[in-house]
């Protein structure tokens, strides 16, 4: 089934659910598998509504967080989880302005909506004071029934989009790993870099990620590579300014792929951090940077040897 445009109409009565669902982590996963148990027991489709940009980089301007996927991840990856249609609303300052209750009249008109699953802490419309016996009430006169989600249980503390974020920019991408039932991934095309690394025995694909998504804290990661042309493979990433050869604060995102010689300049690859394995930090020398490699790579090795996710 497709991936709607928010000026593309579905036809059929839906089951749908509504949110950002940044990273499509395992709580996001839990309210689409109600979803698609309720609209099997209602005879409905799936519809997931969402975003193409993060409803706060219009509610507050100049506050939208970094993102754990792109948008184009983000829709794919809900559609690959068995959803039937996805929808992409552009979050406007007009759509930022609708109650609930009109809301709800234009998902059920436009989209065919008759029953919306919310999660357990849902809120949306411009009055922030509804709560979800309103919206059940406004739903009802425009002919949705609400439902509202089970909290995911994940042990200890809640799993939202927020939580991973910090646990990334704290470098602890296990912790991250384990809300979001996978390992944190960055996608971007190798760009030319200072050939560092090269120099010293140890070449580097420099990866062009931009400014929108997550990136983890600077440091040296054991990683998984995804390559269009050579497939996975294995090895260390390092982010951060490089300070053993003073090349300036630009702070980049540079891999190790381990026994691999091809050619990757100009191809778009993708990373996904499984441990880390120490901070950046200077060396005293190219010769010492040479050795905290070989002893960084042994490490890393070991921890892929070992990872389950």
């Amino acid at each position: 089934m497709p991936i709607l445009l928010d000026n593309e109409p579905i036809k059929k009565p839906v089951a749908a659910t509504i949110g950002m669902f940044d990273g499509v982590h395992k709580g996001h996963r839990f309210i689409l598998s109600q979803l698609i148990t309720a609209a099997k027991e209602n005879g409905l489709e799936t519809a997931v509504i969402t975003f193409k940009n993060h409803p706060l980089s219009v509610i507050r301007e100049n506050c939208s967080p970094k993102l754990l996927m792109s948008p184009d991840d983000r829709l794919k990856t809900i559609e690959s989880s068995g959803i039937d249609y996805v929808v992409a609303l552009e979050f406007s300052k007009q759509l930022s302005k609708l109650t609930a209750k009109e809301f709800l009249q234009y998902i059920h008109d436009y989209y065919s909506v008759r029953m919306l699953i919310t999660g357990y802490d849902n809120k949306f419309g411009s009055n922030k004071d509804d709560t979800y016996d309103d919206y059940a009430a406004y739903g009802k006169s425009v002919g949705i029934e609400l439902r509202k989600c089970r909290e995911y249980a994940a042990g200890e503390g809640k799993i939202c989009s927020s939580s991973i974020r910090a646990l990334l920019s704290d470098g602890n991408v296990q912790a991250a790993a384990e809300m979001l039932g996978y390992n944190y991934k960055l996608s971007g095309t190798v760009v030319g870099g200072f050939a560092n690394g090269r120099k010293i025995g140890f070449p580097t694909a420099n990866i062009s990620v931009g400014d929108t998504v997550v990136v983890p804290r600077d440091g040296v990661y054991a990683v998984t590579v995804n390559t269009p042309d050579f497939g996975e493979r294995q090895g260390m990433l390092n982010i951060g300014t490089r300070p053993t050869f003073d090349n300036g604060d630009k702070r980049t995102v540079e891999v190790n792929i381990f026994d691999f010689s091809g050619n990757l300049y100009g191809k778009r690859i993708d990373v996904a951090f499984v441990a880390k394995i120490r901070e950046e930090r200077k060396m005293g020398s190219p010769e010492e940077l040479r050795a905290q490699l070989a002893r960084d790579s042994v490490k890393a090795k070991e921890l892929l040897s070992k990872s389950i996710i």
